[in-house]
């Protein structure tokens, strides 16, 4: 038996033991057996993998992310369809068979590392950097501009400012500016840096050794030391010598180091001329040297002895050895390549050159360990990692990863967009996974990582700041634009289901909700592991970024189980213990503002949802517990929560009371109401109050507001009610039960709320127009207090017990104590001075770069950049100018006398008629932001108080009002339906607007039109064409009749302009929600004018040609209208025209002949098509012409082209204007199919389309240059002249163009197509018909003046002419 260890022994007893065990060879008592692992299956096919795996290594497998879906039956496909992707499949492989093996691997890798490696750190060490210019004073210098002499003035040939002339005579440093001749010579010289150190250092200092790894005191001293011994060492050597050790080095080195040596040694010492190689990529350099390291690593290296006598530790393994080594320093990498962006703990960029101490806890045993911080595919791993310690700070890591990313600080400093690679990459899958774990930490980190994916704070800021605006509290949804979201729909072939994948890429919200069930887990977590207060803070901003989606979302959200009525519950109690000011850690049992701002988002997706929180959840009484507090103390909460928790509860409590709810609340927190008004008029000039408070008098004043429209319509709900039911063809049991539910709020409630908010606004006005230029008060008060003022008039008149006589009165005496005074004052004319510079629609700032992707809009907030939009910047002024337009406007609609007393100073005030010039021609990248329709709204009330004037009173460029209006219907956004309804109804048409008497600009329009006045083509009818003034005149007096046609083309929409009336003009107990579609895109679109005939068309096309017949008078009428109107606003307007595609209108004025059989030989309509015809074939309108690009609402050109040549062989009985309109596409510029339809496929066209040459409206160079260079379309040229399918007598035109190619064709000596050319030549030669022989031979040039439009040459040149007798010659002899 061995003896067995005792207490005393040494290492060396136990090693003599080991010896003596092994020798024996017996079996030991104990066997290490490895546990398997419970998670995977010991049938997988991954086992077999694992096995191969040493056991000591640590592997961590991560699972391909998304899963993929189940197997689903085929689908038929179409013959057609399996050959074009069987032809598609087979140029795929033949490409790949091209590729590298390399290539062929990264671009078939679709997995998770493939999708973030492609995050590279954008490469900024060739950024020039200039520095400020040194100087010794503290401040600048004052620069005076002096007068410039007169000899100045008159020797200068342009007028120059006073700048411009100050910089000519100091010059550029004057101003400290660097000129581009001292740039480049700045950049072209050594750094600062770089020659002081060459200066310091100069010979004694080694130029490769620099001390890395040494001495930190000591380390400097060591590497001089070991420089001046080499150099001893060097000096004492021959040159022999030198040389030949040189070459051994070199021979032992690896060739990469030596480039590196040689290229540091050329930085260095500029005047060498050895070659360097160009450097390798980042890549192979990291993995060249780590091979280089494993394979010259030497045991007298390792940082550590292996010693024989350690257990088991005989084998040194030098791969995990080198580990301990010093780090290398870090690379920049290659600059075209760059590297993947790593990044700290609080998501900050790690720079590639960046050194930072291994005790920061940025490095680790991954690719690159010289580098600091963690990769996304990194963290990934991490967020899968069985240590909780590890998944933690993974997704704390990404969640401020994506929070930098979203506003925009990485934006600058990454090659590609962070959010949709990690989106591609399935990081929604793994936050969702994370929130299915036990423990709290790894909750509260996955909460945390969704929040900063979905959620923008800088969006809720920004409504919060127009919520008290006219129509602020309507937003937009923020769901994906409808052409993607049903992009999968509309694919008949493709009936498989969507994967979790597909519909992530999809609709982010959508997936969440539908496919992940996140609702009923945020349930739980609140309810059972009942979180901490950041936590529950981030998932109220979840929920309501989920329910700003859409309404169908919000609806979700509602009928989730027991979801409400717990957040409800434990976030908005009516009783709780004081808290103190200290933040607070566990919020359950205390009131969120947060909470009642998700309640107030669930109130503005429907008017249902509202009613359920009012009736079922009874949402009231949290809303009277708060608001009956007049001081915050009585709240028990910290000051700046309670005056956020009022302030959401009056935004809630003013929603309801647009929907016709809360009526009974409002009355009981009246009291309190009216003694807060009374300090607001104590308030409202001191200067002392608190921001919060005067938010909440706002929010007070709003309230109000909603108060007054609700007491204002009771009395007329029901009966509005009813005639809109019987509209809709809803039901009678509907139209009782509203009546029930009339709300008890009438007028006496808020009769006498005018007087005090008029004292209030007196006051505050008259302080803003003596003090704004210096104190620049907040607005919102006011434009607060001028829409309640507006609202209350708008209501009072509809009254049946108020006097009209006293409401006209109060109306002049407000009009005269408030409104008038204050216009004046210089305060107002600097608010409205600042109108151009915050304007959206004028800004000249470049979109930022932000995260955006189109499965998660938003509003495009960030809180970096405030100034992105500038209608939301500090000290706005559209707020208060919208409110004072549709103050205005309401006054003069009630009150007609005053219009000649208010409206000149309105419309003709200088700023504002400047700014709408601009904003008349402007385009910005903000059109479509949802913060733009303000300015939106302020046009229109402009254009609506502009419609109010009579002629003689409008002293103003009607040019700029008519494309103000035209611009404003193009960009109005989905739910502004009413808008559009309004101005097409008063303000586009009317006559005032569009008035020809004295109208210069209008007669010089005429006036260029010399073409018209000399050439016209002939009618079938033989009559004589409408001169223009005629026309003009014309589409003046029926501008009733257009309006008429366009309203009734847009009369589908009805409903939609129902809904949208009612919310623009706030009636509750009809306003459905205050959400709107998806903005982004406009309502109308920029051909809105082709519309009804484009609709006249489609009815139309899909009939047959029997029913086509049948024209009504009222289809003819609307076709005339059409085209008057579109004249009209091709010489009123062509400047605003012209942004519209002249392919476009082409398209569409082409539509005009499939619409009837007929109908284009109606005198006005063919008077008004040639009219339109000539202004479309300008030689810059011709050259724009191209019939290629994509016109919407067609799928190709050429369908409708075929369709035009039909309907001319049925029914055009050769008239001239539908040949004019054929031969438009037939132009040598346009694509070749065109021409060969008609050659090939619609010959008979060619004994039909008679137009004379003389009557030819388009340029006849158009259909000669260039000259034809396809062999088989000149064929058929031929064969149709020589055959007689095509002759002067019947195709005049086309004769010409096939005479001309033929001709220039075979007298061309380049050299090619020479037997083709001398055939040709031999067909014509031999041809009996002697006209076409003599025109293509004797061919000079075009003329339409002459016989068949060309002229022919008397006697050929002798080139041609020998060429000619050659051919006949040869015919001779054969």
């Amino acid at each position: 038996m061995l003896p067995r260890p005792k207490p005393g022994d040494t290492e060396e007893d136990l090693l003599k033991f080991q010896k003596e065990f092994m020798a024996n060879k017996d079996k030991p008592a104990v066997t290490v057996v490895k546990r398997p692992d419970k998670r995977k299956s010991s049938t997988s096919d991954d086992s077999k993998a694992e096995d191969r795996i040493e056991p000591n290594r640590d592997v961590v497998n991560m699972e391909v992310l998304p899963p993929e879906s189940e197997s689903v039956p085929p689908v038929k496909k179409s013959r057609f369809k399996s050959q074009q992707e069987e032809k598609t499949r087979r140029q795929k492989k033949e490409a790949e068979m091209n590729l590298s093996p390399e290539e062929r691997i990264d671009k078939t890798d679709k997995s998770t590392a493939a999708v973030l490696t492609k995050i590279i750190e954008r490469d900024t060490r060739s950024s020039q950097v200039q520095l400020p210019r040194h100087t010794s004073q503290a401040f600048p210098s004052v620069v005076h501009y002096d007068n410039p002499t007169q000899n100045e003035a008159k020797s200068r040939g342009k007028k120059k400012s006073l700048f411009a002339q100050q910089f000519s005579r100091q010059g550029a440093g004057y101003f400290g500016v660097m000129l581009q001749q001292e740039e480049a010579k700045v950049s072209t010289s050594p750094s600062t840096h770089a020659s002081m150190e060459t200066g310091s250092s100069g010979t004694d200092a080694p130029h490769l050794v620099e001390g890395l790894g040494l001495s930190a005191t000591f380390g400097k001293d060591e590497v001089k030391q070991i420089h001046q011994e080499n150099t001893e060492k060097l000096a004492a050597m021959s040159e022999d010598e030198i040389l030949q050790e040189q070459q051994k080095l070199i021979e032992m080195l690896d060739p990469n180091l030596v480039s590196f040596i040689k290229s540091k040694s050329k930085k260095e010492n500029p005047a060498s001329k050895s070659t360097i190689p160009p450097p390798m990529s980042m890549e192979k350099d990291t993995s060249q040297r780590a091979k280089t390291e494993s394979e010259t690593l030497d045991e007298d290296e390792l940082p550590v002895k292996p010693s024989k006598d350690w257990v088991n530790m005989d084998k040194a393994e030098y791969d995990k050895l080198s580990w301990m080594k010093e780090l290398p320093p870090p690379q920049t990498g290659d600059a075209q390549t760059g590297q993947q962006a790593r990044f700290d703990f609080r998501g900050q960029l790690v720079h590639a050159d960046l050194d930072l101490p291994v005790t920061s806890g940025l490095h680790h045993h991954g690719n690159e360990p010289e580098r600091a911080g963690y990769t996304l595919e990194e963290l990934f791993l991490l967020a899968r990692s069985t240590n909780t310690q590890q998944r933690v700070i993974a997704f704390t890591t990404m969640a401020r990863i994506f929070y930098k990313a979203r506003s925009g600080e990485l934006g600058q400093l990454v090659q590609s967009a962070i959010l949709p690679a990690v989106l591609d990459g399935g990081v929604l899958f793994l936050v969702r996974w994370a929130m299915d774990d036990k423990i709290d930490m790894v909750l509260s980190a996955a909460v945390h990582t969704l929040h900063s994916l979905l959620v923008n704070p800088a969006d809720e800021l920004a409504l919060d700041r127009v919520f008290s605006w006219h129509q602020g509290h309507v937003v937009t949804e923020l769901n994906p634009s409808q052409d993607q979201a049903t992009s999968k729909e509309e694919d008949d072939e493709n009936t498989a289901q969507e994967t979790d994948a597909d519909v992530l890429k999809r609709d982010i919200v959508v997936c969440l909700v539908e496919r992940m069930n996140l609702l009923p887990r945020i349930q739980y977590l609140l309810d059972q592991c009942r979180p901490q207060a950041p936590t529950v803070l981030h998932i109220i901003s979840i929920l309501t970024r989920i329910v700003r989606h859409s309404s169908t979302v919000a609806y979700k959200v509602m009928l989730c189980p027991g979801l409400v009525e717990m957040i409800i519950r434990e976030f908005l109690p009516t009783c709780w213990q004081e808290r103190g000011d200290a933040p607070l850690s566990d919020l359950y049992g205390t009131p969120v503002p947060a909470v009642m701002r998700l309640m107030r988002t669930l109130a503005q997706a429907g008017r249902h949802i509202a009613a359920h929180l009012i009736s079922t959840l009874h949402l009231h009484k949290q809303l009277l517990r708060y608001l009956i507090a007049d001081q915050p103390r009585h709240l028990q909460l910290a000051e700046s929560e309670c005056y956020q928790l009022q302030i959401e509860s009056l935004r809630a409590l003013k929603l309801c009371l647009l929907y016709g709810l809360g009526a009974e609340t409002f009355i009981d927190l009246f009291p309190t109401f009216v003694k807060q008004l009374q300090q607001l008029q104590r308030d409202v000039t001191d200067e002392s109050v608190s921001t919060h408070r005067m938010e909440m008098y706002v929010e007070l004043v709003g309230v109000l507001e909603g108060a007054v429209h609700l007491a204002g319509t009771a009395g007329l709900t029901n009966q509005k009610a009813a005639f809109v039911r019987s509209e809709d063809g809803m039901s009678s049991e509907s139209t009782k039960a509203e009546e029930v539910a009339t709300p008890t709020l009438n007028w006496g409630h808020v009769a006498d709320l005018l007087q005090p908010l008029i004292s209030v606004l007196q006051k505050h006005l008259t302080d803003v127009k003596d003090t704004y230029q210096i104190k620049k008060q907040n607005l919102q008060l006011s434009v607060a207090c001028i829409n309640f003022v507006t609202s209350y008039y708008a209501r009072w008149q509809t009254q049946v017990s108020v006097s009209a006589v006293v409401s006209l009165q109060s109306v002049e005496e407000y009009l005269t104590t408030v409104l008038e005074p204050c216009w004046a004052g210089f305060g107002f004319q600097v608010i409205f001075s600042k109108l151009s510079y915050h304007s959206q629609l004028l800004s000249q700032s470049k979109p930022l770069v932000m995260e955006t992707t189109p499965s998660i809009p938003g509003l495009g907030c960030t809180e970096l950049n405030e100034g992105q939009h500038p209608i939301l910047t500090t000290g706005t002024p559209y707020g208060l100018v919208t409110a004072i337009l549709r103050q205005i406007y309401t006054l003069c609609s009630i009150h007609k006398g005053v219009r000649a007393r208010v409206l000149p100073w309105i419309l003709s005030h200088k700023d504002l008629w400047v700014y709408l010039q601009k904003a008349s021609t402007s385009s910005s990248h903000l059109h479509g932001n949802h913060f733009t329709k303000f300015e939106n709204i302020l046009h229109y009330f402009y254009l609506k108080l502009a419609s109010m004037s009579e002629p003689e009173q409008l002293k103003l460029d009607l040019s700029v009002i008519q494309r103000l209006t035209l611009t404003l219907l193009t960009r109005l956004h989905h739910g502004s339906e009413h808008l559009i309804h309004d101005l097409l109804s008063t303000v586009v048409f009317s006559p005032s607007l569009w008035r020809l008497d004295g109208d210069e600009r209008a007669c010089g329009a005429l006036a260029d039109l010399k073409l018209s006045d000399t050439q016209h083509v002939t009618q079938i009818t033989e009559e004589e064409p409408a001169p223009q003034k005629e026309l003009l005149q014309g589409c003046h007096a029926r501008l009733n009749t257009l309006r008429a046609t366009y309203l009734k083309s847009f009369s589908h929409s009805e409903r939609m302009v129902h809904r949208s009336r009612y919310c623009f003009t706030m009636i509750p107990l009809q306003t459905e929600k205050f959400f709107t579609p998806r903005c982004g895109e406009c309502l109308m679109p920029c051909d809105w004018m082709f519309v009804p005939l484009i609709d006249l068309y489609n009815v139309f096309s899909s009939v047959g040609g029997d029913v086509q017949n049948a024209l009504s008078a009222s289809q003819l009428d609307t076709v005339t209208a059409v085209l008057q109107w579109i004249y009209l606003l091709e010489v009123c307007q062509g400047d605003k025209m012209a942004a519209i595609s002249v392919t476009l209108k082409v398209s569409r004025i082409m539509c005009t002949f499939l619409t009837g059989n007929d109908l284009f030989l109606d005198r006005t309509v063919h008077c008004y098509l040639e009219a339109l015809l000539q202004r479309y074939i300008t030689p810059t309108l011709l050259h724009k012409l191209n019939f290629e690009e994509d016109i919407p609402g067609l799928v190709s050109f050429y369908d409708l082209y075929v369709a035009l040549l039909q309907q001319y062989e049925a029914v055009s009985f050769g008239d001239s204007l539908f040949g004019c309109y054929l031969l438009l596409p037939l132009q040598q510029k346009h694509a070749i199919q065109l021409r060969r339809s008609v050659w090939v496929e619609y010959r008979g066209i060619l004994r039909t389309l008679y137009l004379p040459v003389k009557e030819l409206l388009i340029p006849v160079e158009g259909f000669l240059i260039p000259e034809e260079t396809d062999m088989e379309l000149l064929r058929l040229y031929l064969e149709g002249l020589l055959s007689g399918s095509v002759q002067p007598r019947w195709c005049p035109v086309l004769y010409l163009t096939a005479v001309h190619h033929v001709n220039r064709f075979f007298y061309t000596q380049d050299g090619r197509h020479t037997q083709l050319k001398q055939g040709m030549l031999r067909d014509i030669v031999r041809s009996l018909r002697t006209e076409v022989r003599q025109h293509l031979l004797f061919y000079k040039t075009a003329d339409v003046s002459l016989n068949c439009g060309m002229e022919l040459y008397e006697t050929l040149p002798p080139v041609r002419q020998k060429l000619v007798l050659d051919i006949e010659q040869s015919l001779n002899e054969t």
